[in-house]
């Protein structure tokens, strides 16, 4: 079985429309991994959850941070799939055909520098984006390496894992789900 998991931040506009396009597609758990900050952020996410039967709601009371929230749901789940989804995703009807299920990470993929940074294809680290990443649980919690950052929350996974454990999707397979920008950057900042 699997469950869906987002990192979410002060965004509950955006953690609904993700919700709401998940259920519209599939019945599977959602945990939603709480960062927000505030009292009246925490009051409205948890209101927004609350609505849905197959959600469940961690809040942390603090900006538990894109890198560390991952780690936290995976590192945690009950379930052998874990479906990471960033919180500005909206998921469209035939995502779950895009996934082979063969190895355990599996996602859009890119070549980045040591820190992260995109380079030119074949010059780089192999990383697969988080934004709408498969991973296997089971496996991941026998790595030494994990989530830690956020930006680039996968890189020192990425880095000490081999191509051979990773499956990317093609590009085009973009169409089975919509990210509305970058929610919660685009509001807030990096804020490491």
């Amino acid at each position: 079985m699997m469950e869906i998991v987002t990192v979410h931040y002060n965004t509950p506009d955006l953690l609904e429309r993700l919700i709401r396009s998940s259920n519209a597609i599939c019945e599977y758990p959602i945990r939603v991994i709480d960062g927000s900050d505030t009292e009246s952020m925490q009051q409205a996410t948890k209101a927004i959850c609350d609505l849905f039967l197959n959600v469940t709601l961690e809040q942390h009371g603090w900006n538990i941070h894109h890198g560390r929230g991952l780690h936290h749901a995976i590192s945690t789940s009950a379930f052998s799939l874990v479906l990471c989804v960033d919180s500005e995703v909206q998921l469209l009807d035939g995502i779950f055909r895009i996934f082979k299920y063969k190895t355990p990470l599996e996602g859009f993929c890119c070549d980045v520098n040591n820190h992260g940074m995109n380079v030119p294809q074949g010059q780089g680290i192999l990383y697969l984006h988080p934004e709408l990443l498969m991973v296997n649980a089971d496996w991941y919690k026998s790595q030494p390496h994990h989530f830690i950052h956020h930006g680039a929350p996968a890189i020192d996974l990425m880095r000490h894992t081999s191509n051979a454990e990773k499956t990317c999707i093609p590009e085009e397979l973009k169409k089975f789900y919509i990210r509305g920008g970058r929610g919660t950057v685009n509001r807030f900042g990096y804020n490491f």
